[in-house]
């Protein structure tokens, strides 16, 4: 296509062609939607649910009442009327910046001829009933209602699909794994396919949902806990946790589970009881539901530094029990996101043009995969994952805090020290280094990273935090990606590899004070390339705390750190190699990278 075609094109689409749009195999994009409708919104509109109660929804289609159109419904917890704030997507600094509008942008789809509904759950907003926490089997059957609601109505075509990304995206893979009869396919965004590791990463709690709850619209909520238990069960499961120094020493946990009825953090105070992973987990766990899930489903995320969200995308693309028709896309780094989302809006115009309105755009010409490489600007295509021609490289934790290829030859060499202060005598984050030299060539990685450490602690239990870190010639630090793990969880379960721990949460194994262990920790996939004079850095913390100007830290403690003073001691001599697993990529065929138009 000409530099003039193209043009032309992206006026008659209203947008700009993305760069990850490949002029190989990207076709018949004449055909896709064009802007051409108004938009009519009825709002507060009643759909009854299975169990008699009313949910409301708010309805925004194309202003004509002589055609049917294909429905993308988004369901979540935030609040319906939220979502169609009119205001530009602002930036993570912008000081009316909200994480949570989420639920996708109504006027482009609406405008190229959709009927796009945003649905309060029951409990959430001016729908009644009660609210069993985010992700609840009840609110995975609101959604399958919905969406068989939206089918049947005259101004739909009954082909349905799913919008939103974060909660919204999670409820897209809950909600497909339901069945209903009428949903096509979703695009499930920022969506994460394991609760418990995305709450409890690496075993230790990350208190994101107390903050979180502050967002969620509930005018009703009943924890999931009081439907599970009786009273005296319940009383006793507190009691238990307010035994645990990390929650007893913290003000925030302590006024969580001590309130009566827990209605203030009705999430949170559920997340608190469950600490161990088990059936209260699997309920909201898209990968319990996979095997269930019979519409096709495209993967898609920012590449993520902190959260779990992009390892979702790698880990149901290799899930056998997801047996559709699939592909899988990382577009950009989170850091770069704005809200109210509009970064997948063209992405999802296609794939839905094709599934709801039968326009083939060449997606399913593609490989299956496109990954966003950072450090070069780029995508590229794959067809597997891990990558088949990764170079898994060692680098090993040496004295003097160096990070090497070769490994210590010497046995018996003296432990690197590391002692965790409580956060109530100090604010200071003790941490090891370990550093490369200078690169002499650019180095991929792509793929996923273990660290293998040798380590003792004086504690029955503590938890490793570990970042990798790209250090540019100025020694100015850009975080890469990011692993932690709780020592009592350190059991490997049989599908663990080398570059991918997989843990058992279900029961802890106390640590015994006087043994060295090997941990191994598993990190955030990623792909990035370091750059000819960078080096690679390795850091091991206790704790991470985020700074934050305001009063209420719960979400900024970062990871709940422990109250006692524990001595770690890391071990990198010849009997104990501690190493960094790298899965290293070589340079890849040019015919592998996109070719943007």
């Amino acid at each position: 296509m000409t530099d003039a075609g193209a043009s032309k094109l992206e006026a008659r689409l209203g947008f700009d062609i993305p760069d990850h749009w490949d002029r190989r195999y990207a076709k018949n994009l004449d055909e896709l939607s064009t802007p051409e409708y108004d938009v009519r919104v009825e709002e507060d509109v009643p759909v009854e649910t299975r169990n008699g109660e009313t949910i409301r929804v708010d309805v925004f289609r194309p202003d004509v009442d002589d055609e049917s159109f294909p429905g993308l419904l988004a369901i979540a917890g935030y609040g319906k009327a939220s979502q169609s704030v009119d205001i530009p997507p602002q930036p993570f600094e912008s000081h009316i910046f909200d994480h949570t509008i989420e639920a996708g942008d109504i006027d482009f789809f609406v405008k190229r001829g959709y009927a796009f509904v945003i649905a309060d759950p029951q409990g959430i907003g001016t729908s009644s009933g009660e609210w069993h926490g985010a992700y609840s089997k009840q609110e995975q059957e609101d959604g399958y209602d919905v969406i068989e609601w939206i089918a049947d109505q005259e101004w739909c075509t009954g082909k349905v699909g799913m919008s939103g990304i974060s909660y919204y995206g999670f409820m897209q893979l809950l909600v497909a794994g339901e069945q209903p009869p009428s949903l096509e396919a979703i695009m499930p965004i920022e969506a994460c396919d394991d609760h418990y590791r995305h709450t409890y990463r690496g075993g230790v709690l990350v208190p994101f949902y107390f903050d979180l709850e502050s967002t969620v619209t509930f005018n009703n909520p009943v924890p999931k806990s009081q439907l599970l238990y009786d009273e005296e069960e319940l009383d006793a499961m507190v009691e238990k946790r307010l035994e645990d120094q990390q929650i007893k020493n913290n003000s925030y946990l302590v006024k969580v589970l001590t309130t009566r009825p827990p209605t203030a953090h009705p999430l949170f105070f559920d997340v608190l009881l469950h600490n161990y992973d088990g059936e209260y987990w699997r309920e909201k766990s898209a990968v319990e539901k996979y095997e269930d899930i019979d519409v096709p489903v495209y993967l898609a995320d920012p590449w993520a530094t902190y959260g779990r969200y992009s390892d979702s995308v790698f880990t149901a693309f290799t899930d056998d029990d997801l047996d559709v028709p699939k592909k899988a896309s990382v577009l950009e780094s989170h850091a770069d996101a704005r809200f109210p989302y509009r970064k997948a809006n063209e992405e999802m115009l296609r794939w839905y043009d094709h599934h709801l309105k039968g326009v083939d755009t060449g997606l399913f010409d593609e490989p299956p995969m496109k990954l966003f490489v950072q450090g070069t600007g780029d995508y590229r295509w794959e067809e597997e994952w891990p990558l088949e021609r990764t170079e898994w490289t060692k680098l090993y934790l040496n004295r003097f805090g160096e990070l090497d290829r070769s490994p210590e030859r010497d046995a018996d060499l003296p432990s690197d020290p590391l002692t965790h202060r409580p956060p109530t005598v100090t604010t200071d984050v003790p941490s090891l280094e370990y550093t490369t030299d200078p690169l002499t060539e650019s180095v991929e990685v792509t793929g996923p990273l273990a660290l293998h450490l040798h380590a003792s602690v004086d504690s029955p239990d503590a938890y490793f935090l570990c970042k990798l870190f790209d250090v540019d010639p100025s020694g100015e630090e850009r975080l890469v990606t990011q692993g932690q793990l709780k020592a009592c969880f350190r059991t490997h379960r049989e599908e663990s590899e080398p570059y991918a721990p997989v843990y058992d949460f279900t029961e802890p194994d106390p640590v015994d004070p006087d043994e060295i262990y090997e941990y191994a920790v598993g990190f955030i996939r990623t792909s990035y390339v370091f750059k000819p004079g960078h080096k690679l850095r390795l850091r091991l913390q206790t704790m991470d705390p985020q700074p934050v100007g305001k009063s209420i830290k719960a979400d900024h403690m970062g990871p709940i750190p422990n109250f006692e003073e524990i001595r770690y001691d890391v071990y990198r001599d010849a009997d104990h190699p501690s190493h960094l697993l790298l899965p290293i990529v070589p340079e890849s065929d040019d015919d592998a990278w996109v070719e943007p138009f």
